[in-house]
């Protein structure tokens, strides 16, 4: 690209921009969170534990019920995973279909713009052809 940078250009590149961290922003506010609820999970998980520490007498109980624990804790994760999965991302069809209706617009705003430079170069064109000068006037004769 030559020349000088329009307000169009850089507001799209702004705007690129600006989307692409709200992504990244996301993205790393989601993995935040994932990691604190994890760390409560486990909170939860050692209380639990005391309590059975108290209760039961032999090892291989207490073995058992940790096991038992670490396999709940891990089901409701993997089913929270699968939900949030299944409610956020978009399947294959859906992308496709999107990108489809985002390039029929991208199609239609090109052939506009073609069309409006068109029409922007006839009009200059017609401005900028000679014009041939004016007859000059008669004057009667007689006299």
């Amino acid at each position: 690209m030559t020349g000088a940078v329009t307000w169009e250009a850089a507001a799209f590149f702004f705007g690129v921009v600006f989307v692409a961290g709200a992504g990244v922003a996301g993205f790393l506010i989601w993995v935040y969170r994932l990691v604190v609820g994890l760390r409560r999970d486990q909170r939860v998980d050692v209380v639990k534990l005391e309590e059975l520490v108290r209760e039961r007498d032999t090892v291989a109980q207490l073995e058992r019920e940790r096991a038992k624990l670490v396999e709940e804790g891990l089901r409701k994760m993997i089913t929270d995973q699968a939900q949030h999965v299944a409610e956020t991302y978009a399947t294959k069809e859906g992308v496709q279909v999107g990108l489809g209706r985002v390039e029929k617009s991208i199609d239609r705003l090109s052939e506009q713009v073609g069309n409006a430079v068109d029409r922007l170069s006839n009009r200059l064109d017609r401005f900028m052809e000679p014009t041939a000068p004016a007859p000059p006037a008669r004057r009667p004769r007689g006299g």
